[in-house]
């Protein structure tokens, strides 16, 4: 079997919704955890970005995967993935999750939008991983949380369109 055939790409964005959805788990596990329970707190706080960010990555390789039906980038950075895709693709994954500009000139989105999600969240796999060997790491799981479930909803759309025939 060449290595090709294993990149099924509903299969991986089943996965990554797995991933999501344990990651959310996790996070209600970490809210009961109290000062007693330092352990599964902090626990909490370094799996939920890596979980989340993982199952990002997956869930941007499925849509390579299904335009390339082959193979996926080799790379983490999820900024990287995303404009690894096609312009039909990302257009798809932008609309799910535009960005919304601050009324007020000179501040940052409101809502970030897929791509400044994304780039907020691009290194959350690697450095979390490694989180020991940095001084501070920062992870938007709300946001990147926000991210995974339009990636995942756009994916569902586009096979739905698909079936209908559109």
């Amino acid at each position: 079997m060449k290595h090709e055939e294993n990149w099924l790409p509903d299969l991986m964005i089943r996965r990554a919704e797995s991933l999501r959805r344990v990651a959310e788990e996790i996070s209600r596990g970490g809210e009961k955890a109290g000062p007693e329970d330092s352990l599964l707190f902090e626990g909490t706080m370094l799996a939920e970005p890596v979980l989340l960010s993982l199952a990002a990555e997956i869930a941007l390789k499925a849509w390579q995967c299904r335009e390339r039906s082959g193979a996926p980038d080799r790379d983490h950075d999820l900024v990287a993935l995303f404009d690894g895709l096609g312009d039909e693709s990302r257009k798809r994954l932008e609309e799910k999750m535009p960005e919304h500009e601050s009324p007020l000139r000179g501040f940052p989105p409101v809502y970030p939008g897929m791509r400044n999600a994304l780039t907020q969240c691009r290194s959350v796999f690697v450095e979390w991983r490694y989180a020991h060997e940095h001084q501070s790491v920062n992870a938007e799981v709300g946001i990147l949380n926000t991210a995974l479930k339009a990636i995942i909803q756009a994916y569902d759309d586009l096979l739905q369109a698909e079936a209908a025939g559109e």
